[in-house]
This record gives C-alpha cells, sequence and structure tokens, in this order.
C-alpha cells in the first residue's frame, strides 16, 4: 500500500516521465494506491483555482482508482503529536505535510513524495523519494 503525496501527484498530473512510469509500476504490481484527505484539498485548489477543467477532469479521474485516507482522530492525534515534537526539536515542517505523514504513517503506508527530505522528518514514516 501505497500513498502519493502532493507534489508526486502534481508532477503525475504535468505528465513528468518518471512519475508517470512510477504509476503504472504500481499498477503492474498491483499496489493498492492512496492520497490523503489534505493532499485532495490541495490538489483541488490548485484546479480550482488555474479554473482548469482538464485538471479537475484529471483529479476526477485519477479519484475513480485511488483510496482517499481520511484525516481521522488517531491521525489527528499522531499528527499533533509530531507537530509539537518537530516544533520543539526545531525541525517544523508545513502543518499540511504533518497531516499527510502522519495519515500515511497511521496506516502504514509508504509515502512517495518529491519532497523525501522534508518527510523524514517524521519518525516512523516509510518515505521513498522520487526526482524532482
Amino acid at each position: 500500500m501505497v500513498c502519493l503525496d502532493t507534489s508526486f501527484m502534481i508532477d503525475f498530473f504535468r505528465g513528468k516521465l518518471d512519475t508517470v512510469e512510477r504509476v503504472k509500476e504500481l499498477a503492474d504490481e498491483h499496489e493498492s494506491i492512496s492520497i490523503t484527505a489534505p493532499t485532495l484539498m490541495e490538489l483541488a485548489t490548485g484546479a480550482s483555482l488555474a479554473e482548469s477543467a482538464k485538471e479537475k477532469n484529471q483529479l476526477h479521474a485519477f479519484l475513480t482508482s485511488a483510496n482517499v485516507l481520511p484525516l481521522d482522530k488517531h491521525a489527528a492525534l499522531l499528527a499533533g503529536d509530531l507537530n509539537a515534537s518537530l516544533i520543539t526539536g526545531g525541525e517544523m515542517i508545513e502543518p499540511m505535510d504533518v497531516q499527510i505523514g502522519a495519515i500515511a504513517a497511521s496506516q502504514n503506508e509508504r509515502l512517495i513524495t518529491r519532497n523525501a527530505k522534508h518527510f523524514d522528518r517524521i519518525p516512523g514514516l516509510d518515505v521513498e523519494g522520487c526526482a524532482a
């Protein structure tokens, strides 16, 4: 089971070859693909701001085959603990990314991202980096 981060999804929708090929590999491996609710919000915001029917259609088409993982009570509590730890350790990242990481970690999903250095700050999160 893998969870695709916002940065990866943006590259995928833009047709960047390495991300498109990685999604094909995951499909060939019959890997369950997920995104988080915060990632969905970020992607929907971008498509709406761009006023792009193409981007909205791509997103809706992708959602027919992907799971959307919620920010449930367990993930929200984990995100709060992680955020506090990152702040006190001087390793702060954006709160939305803490939520994404906590959701993936709480579901025991590997997070595929273009920003591995960023998400590597979250203890216990299985992170797979991809080229920018």
